[in-house]
């Protein structure tokens, strides 16, 4: 006669049946495998861009199934700071949790859009930032039509009157902000220093710079309203001096002044940001794979990259779902922390 266990493992989520023997060993060595918090092995990390809706795998323990550059992904902490989201969705009734925040600017397409269906996608409640109103209202129902809880916010983040009338459209939705990403940003049109203009630049600090400061502004009261409240500024690796001084990166071979300056520009305030406000994370991400010279494929970039965009915005997920006890003022990109 055959007696059934009932194992749980460490993360609250997944039960087990054990019948026999070999049952209960697989059961301790996927609770050890838990434990570990080994990001390749846990609901399809974010390796494949897959972190918010596949069923656990357990490969070999030798990570053969993740070759390779793949191997480089054991350096995020994606499981870890996806767990609790896990076991929020999974203990249902059995936990007394709120449901999540998250405003998004510059969310009608690209990497925010992408960022709005992943975090929707985990019960949040989205709140869609685009300056234009048509193209965020088509995106907004496109994430509706998924079954996200999403409200439309027109945000033009080069406007003090626009950020502010965000502001208390969102105060009519929530008493509190989790997480704000200010993702909006303008490329400028990569002019050679010879020909570059203070208009030029001006132009591309109003989006990249100014933007994310009107918008941390206004938005402070509801962050700090939260309980553990993340910022996270979507930055680019052509803003690290570690970067551009770097003659085996492409970017140090792109001569512009604009873009590149205004995301160092962030850098600088994300640090600046966490060292004033240690209640609140704020990290900056950059889209890409720094160590192997590529990044991910948008419209700003005329689709060049080679990484998807749900790739592309691992490093923004992986921050908006940080912990209590998680970093403030770090830089990170889809492999983990890069200099800055």
């Amino acid at each position: 006669m055959t007696h059934g266990l009932g194992f749980r493992s460490p993360d609250g989520c997944s039960r087990l049946a054990v019948t026999d023997l070999d049952g209960l060993l697989s059961a301790v060595r996927f609770a050890l495998i838990r434990i570990q918090c080994r990001p390749e092995l846990v609901d399809g990390c974010l390796g494949r861009g897959l972190l918010d809706h596949q069923p656990a795998l357990i490969p070999n323990p030798d990570n053969s199934h993740f070759p390779g550059k793949r191997k480089e992904l054991q350096r995020c902490d994606a499981a870890h700071v996806a767990s609790r989201e896990r076991r929020e969705r999974c203990l249902g009734g059995m936990t007394d949790t709120k449901q999540s925040a998250v405003l998004i600017t510059g969310a009608n397409k690209g990497l925010g859009h992408e960022a709005a269906r992943r975090l929707g996608k985990l019960g949040w409640k989205v709140f869609l930032g685009s300056r234009d109103e048509d193209r965020g209202r088509e995106a907004a129902e496109k994430l509706a039509a998924d079954g996200i809880d999403v409200v439309l916010v027109p945000l033009d983040v080069t406007s003090e009157e626009s950020v502010a009338a965000a502001e208390e459209l969102v105060r009519t939705h929530t008493d509190r902000l989790d997480v704000l990403i200010n993702n909006a940003g303008a490329p400028g049109h990569a002019i050679h220093p010879a020909q570059a203009t203070v208009a030029e630049v001006h132009a591309v600090y109003d989006t990249n710079v100014y933007g994310p400061i009107r918008v941390t502004h206004a938005f402070l009261p509801l962050l700090q309203a939260a309980d553990h409240p993340r910022v996270v500024m979507v930055s680019s690796a052509g803003g690290a001096f570690s970067v551009v001084t770097d003659p085996e990166q492409p970017v140090s071979k792109m001569h512009e002044l604009a873009y590149s300056s205004s995301k160092a520009a962030l850098n600088m305030l994300t640090i600046r940001y966490a060292q004033a406000f240690p209640g609140i994370k704020f990290n900056a991400a950059t889209p890409g794979e720094v160590a192997n010279h590529t990044f991910a494929a948008t419209d700003m970039n005329n689709n060049m990259g080679r990484l998807t965009v749900t790739e592309g915005t691992d490093s923004i997920v992986r921050l908006a779902l940080l912990d209590p006890d998680g970093p403030s003022g770090t830089f990170t990109d889809r492999l983990g922390p890069i200099p800055w």
